[in-house]
């Protein structure tokens, strides 16, 4: 194939291509001059954002890339978004998790906890189940017969 024209396709981190194509985004002038001010080009800009935010490395809310990883998930670590998070602000997490264990979703009312040797486990079900099995042993151990403890 003799030499390719036009630009370069643009390849993600394995290698792969990425495949673009045009969008349009109305911005109010002053914005779209402060944003080429601040970034350059405007285009390159918005689609690092995008893809950021689809990593979870970037949260709209506040447009910060501060974001930490946890145990439940990502959370925006924006002290302004932290503060007013419930009051008019969205949720600092910005994607949960699933429990390594029973694979549910961690949520506000199903967060991960620590259980012996730094276990994480999560959701009412893992810890019932842990508990159950940790008292069933402990109840073998002391010499208990299998049909009491069933």
């Amino acid at each position: 194939m003799r030499n390719p024209v036009g630009r370069p396709k643009k390849k993600d981190r394995d290698g792969n291509p990425i495949y673009r194509i045009p969008t349009s985004i109305y911005l109010d002038i002053r914005m779209k001059e402060w944003l080429t001010k601040k970034t350059g080009n405007l285009s390159e800009w918005i689609e690092k954002m995008i893809r950021k935010a689809h990593q979870n490395e970037y949260c709209f809310w506040c447009f910060d890339d501060d974001i930490k990883e946890v145990h439940h998930g990502w959370v925006c670590r924006n002290t302004r978004h932290q503060q007013m998070a419930g009051r008019g602000a969205p949720s600092v997490v910005l994607h949960y998790k699933q429990c390594p264990n029973c694979e549910s979703w961690f949520n506000e009312r199903n967060m991960p906890c620590e259980m012996g040797e730094g276990r994480v486990i999560c959701c009412g079900i893992c810890k019932t189940n842990f508990e159950l099995e940790d008292s069933r042993k402990t109840l073998r151990d002391m010499g208990v017969p299998e049909e009491v403890i069933q």
